[in-house]
């Protein structure tokens, strides 16, 4: 999975996506023999190709079709230094335990978090770098709880993702807007979400009472948002 990962970010898999994956292949691996490979491997090329075509959205398709190679999107890990200064991080005065969203395969920010003293955990899909400090989880099956953090991260990870399901799979949406919920229910009272890219259309009907939002455009170009939690 780490390799669809690497060539498109945005794509979700849940549980019964990858049994409906190891089924295809099992399936494959079954009914291959000597003399009957080329019809097999058509069929599960076919197979694979209607699989695969279930995470994107029907205006891409048409798009992928006209293309000789499926190609891939841009997929980067940020500095912590770079992470710091687009989230307006003060790491001094974080409130503890952390948790870092899309923390990226190398968990870097996290790293230099631990380092620095700091009670901190990142989750990722795919963790290359081994440390207890790190999660392979998706960031939709992995149990936040409630009041539990004290600060939650996500640069450029889970809200680039919300708003590219937004604007090019909104029948997903509420799953990223369910999640957003769950995030904010997940910081202690006075706690904080730290993230990038803002989400305005979001944030102006967070309930002012319950939610401080303070929201920043960058010398790069992109906002930043921190919501603190109020009680």
């Amino acid at each position: 999975m780490g390799i669809l990962y690497s060539n498109n970010q945005y794509i979700n898999f849940q549980k019964e996506d990858i049994e409906e994956l190891r089924q295809i292949y099992l399936r494959t691996f079954n009914s291959i023999s000597r003399d009957l490979v080329r019809p097999v491997l058509v069929d599960h090329h076919r197979r694979l190709a209607a699989w695969i075509s279930k995470f994107y959205p029907e205006s891409f398709i048409s798009e992928l079709k006209k293309q000789s190679t499926l190609g891939s999107v841009v997929n980067r890990e940020y500095s912590p230094e770079l992470q710091i200064e687009v989230l307006d991080l003060d790491v001094s005065e974080l409130k503890e335990p952390i948790l870092d969203l899309g923390c990226g395969s190398q968990g870097k920010l996290v790293m230099s978090l631990v380092r620095a003293g700091k009670d901190a955990v990142g989750l990722d899909r795919v963790i290359e770098k081994k440390a207890d400090c790190l999660i392979e989880a998706n960031w939709f099956e992995y149990d936040q709880g409630v009041e539990r953090w004290g600060t939650v991260i996500s640069n450029m990870s889970f809200t680039n993702h919300l708003i590219y399901t937004y604007a090019n799979d909104p029948d997903h949406l509420y799953m990223f807007l369910l999640r957003f919920k769950e995030i904010l229910e997940s910081l202690q009272m006075q706690g904080r979400f730290y993230y990038a890219p803002s989400l305005p259309f979001i944030e102006e009907r967070l309930d002012p009472d319950l939610y401080a939002v303070d929201r920043v455009k960058t010398d790069s170009g992109i906002s930043r948002s921190i919501v603190c939690r109020l009680k």
